[in-house]
């Protein structure tokens, strides 16, 4: 399905209700961009994470950062934008962090059960979003997202390793599943076919008490990543002579590798915050996998603008800054690039017409 034939009729339907709008009561509209990240490392710092592991570690269980851009155009409820996504997300064992840590530093090699499952997408497309309020003190925003998925890596590894002093005494067998745009365990190339993805994500906000609020925002609902023609690599991959191995290879590795029709979909992400709006305080709860953090968030007005101090669970302190026209918060656990495990970035701005 081609995903211009799914995006006109939206783009229509959402432009034949914004020129009704007009004709009925010309409500103000706005123009937008704006850019979130949600980035967190629990084994290294973050930069780590991605050039190699030689900083400070600690047994962990995931990585993950989500980094959107979108901008368009909102008016009348409704909600317009073109995006852009980077994601990724990786969950493992503690055990699996020690040995992949020991093997990257060239340390001693522990004993470990081997359980690895990664999500990673590169992905452009659109978001239409409206607003409702079906009752007093209630507010629903769904939104629909679909989107062309460019590189990609999806993939499970299962399995155990005997270690020893250096890596020519590693013994160890592991069942590998993996579909991917580029191969970065066994170099398979071939032609393939871009994938398209589509995500439901739901915002409800309702106003329990006059100056009380509860705001809960789940991301990717629903949601699937879909590709006709994906690159795979399943097979078994030894090392040594495994006294119990929990697949059969032929040498190092066996198995096999081509395209196949291929779907899969990415865990929910639960956003949610209690606002006592009079005191411009809020309490925060963040959810992605494993990743979770409370936050707390207190603001204070000048001149027209609010302010900002935030602190989380997971040792960010940051700051805000947020008038008609931006929103900028930014939250970290450390002032160094290099030692960074947890980073939080909101960057908005608006032009109303």
């Amino acid at each position: 399905m081609e995903l211009r034939s799914v995006l006109f009729p939206m783009i229509v339907l959402a432009s034949c209700q914004a020129i009704v709008s007009v004709a009925a009561e010309s409500p103000q509209g706005a123009i937008f961009a704006d850019v979130d990240m949600q980035a967190s490392s629990e084994p290294v710092p973050i930069d780590d994470m991605v050039s190699g592991w030689d900083g400070p570690f600690r047994a962990g269980e995931y990585a993950y950062a989500d980094v959107r851009f979108s901008f368009g155009v909102e008016y009348d409820g409704w909600r317009l934008s073109r995006d852009q996504r980077w994601y990724y997300y990786l969950e493992f064992s503690k055990n699996t962090s020690r040995f992949f840590n020991a093997l990257e530093r060239g340390n001693a090699l522990p004993s470990a059960a081997v359980d690895l499952e990664a999500w990673s997408f590169w992905s452009h497309g659109v978001t239409l979003a409206k607003l409702f309020q079906p009752a007093e003190h209630w507010q629903l925003t769904p939104s629909v997202s679909l989107y062309r998925i460019g590189h990609y890596q999806f993939g499970t590894l299962q399995g155990f390793v005997e270690g020893g002093k250096t890596e020519t005494d590693l013994t160890a067998s592991a069942a590998l599943d993996y579909h991917f745009d580029d191969d970065k365990i066994l170099d398979y190339q071939n032609d393939h076919e871009r994938g398209i993805g589509t995500s439901l994500s739901l915002e409800v906000v309702y106003e329990f008490h006059p100056g009380w609020s509860l705001d809960v925002e789940l991301h990717d609902l629903l949601n699937q990543q879909r590709f006709e023609q994906a690159l795979f690599t399943k097979g078994c991959i030894e090392f040594g002579s495994p006294q119990q191995p929990v697949c059969d290879a032929l040498g190092s590795a066996s198995g096999r590798s081509g395209s196949d029709e291929f779907q899969t979909r990415i865990p929910l992400t639960l956003d949610m915050a209690l606002r006592w709006k009079s005191a411009g305080a809020s309490l925060g709860y963040f959810q992605h996998g494993r990743y979770r953090k409370l936050s707390v968030e207190q603001r204070w007005s000048l001149a027209g603008q609010d302010f900002a101090v935030l602190l989380s669970s997971d040792r960010q302190l940051g700051f805000g800054w947020y008038s008609r026209y931006h929103r900028l918060s930014l939250a970290s656990d450390d002032a160094s690039r290099q030692r960074i495990r947890d980073l939080s970035l909101t960057l908005g701005l608006r032009l109303p017409f």
